[in-house]
């Protein structure tokens, strides 16, 4: 199954968005900070990491990760909007998304973005 790096500042979040894809049978990394992440990103098949401000990351580590490891599929997780955006919204398309989610999801919002991303790389 794939491997997915989550990047998420809040500890019960991250934990639980880990017990989610755990159940579902991924293998999960688990960093606080993206900067944190190191040669975990190496092995990645996705990544999931929060964005508080989706609009103001460009310059961040998340376009230095785009720079580093190219090709690596990414969701967003943001409590700033109000409903989760697809891969062809302006924000996603900005950021190198193939999804932004409106934070909190729902568990299988969480689980069909995942498939749906990594279903698109193996296809």
């Amino acid at each position: 199954m794939a491997t997915i790096v989550i990047v998420e500042a809040d500890f019960a979040i991250r934990m639980l968005l880990a017990e989610w894809l755990i159940a579902d049978g991924y293998t999960v990394d688990l960093f606080s900070h993206l900067t944190a992440t190191g040669g975990a990103l190496v092995s990645a098949d996705l990544l999931i990491v929060d964005l508080p401000s989706p609009r103001l990351q460009q310059g961040t580590p998340l376009a230095e990760m785009n720079s580093t490891r190219p090709g690596l599929a990414a969701i967003g997780l943001s409590t700033s909007l109000s409903r989760s955006l697809g891969g062809d919204s302006a924000i996603s398309r900005s950021l190198g998304l193939a999804c932004v989610l409106a934070k909190p999801c729902e568990r299988l919002e969480l689980l069909g973005a995942v498939r749906d991303v990594l279903g698109q790389r193996r296809a």
